[in-house]
């Protein structure tokens, strides 16, 4: 399946003062609760460098999850080297055709998007990358996925 890359308007900066765009490998996705009882339809970035997938505990609220503390505890790393209290969950993640079964963490760290912005979660090497093949063609500005 293709996807494009997502277009974000930004400000130049200094190092780069021509562009006024970014794309990310940001593509649309479901995620249901385990009885597949509850879904929400979120945004997610393709992170290869991210070792889980990760998204705002709030997402929780519709996956009829009461508490974020009841999943199983891992405290990670940020880009900032902070730590952060994660509570991966039992979800099922859909792409397109394909649906699968995976633990995925949620977080109430950080986050959270201003309402010019988009929110997005963030799929990584465990509960995505390692159940699919993926293509990043930048200049073409798209994104080939398919299940291994």
């Amino acid at each position: 399946m293709r996807f494009p890359y997502f277009y974000f308007p930004t400000e130049p900066c200094p190092a780069f003062p021509k562009v006024k765009a970014l794309y990310r490998p940001v593509i649309p996705i479901h995620v249901f609760s385990p009885d597949l009882k509850y879904k929400f339809r979120h945004y997610a970035l393709l992170d290869t460098g991210a070792d889980y997938n990760l998204f705002h505990a709030g997402l929780l609220d519709v996956l009829n999850v009461d508490y974020l503390e009841n999943g199983k505890r891992q405290d990670m790393l940020g880009i900032e080297g902070k730590g952060m209290a994660t509570y991966f969950h039992e979800v099922i993640i859909e792409i397109g055709p394909w649906q699968y079964k995976t633990y995925t963490a949620f977080t109430d760290y950080g986050m959270v998007s201003s309402p010019d912005q988009m929110s997005y979660g963030i799929l990584g090497q465990v509960g995505f990358f390692e159940h699919f093949k993926v293509a990043f063609d930048f200049k073409k500005r798209q994104i080939d996925i398919k299940p291994v």
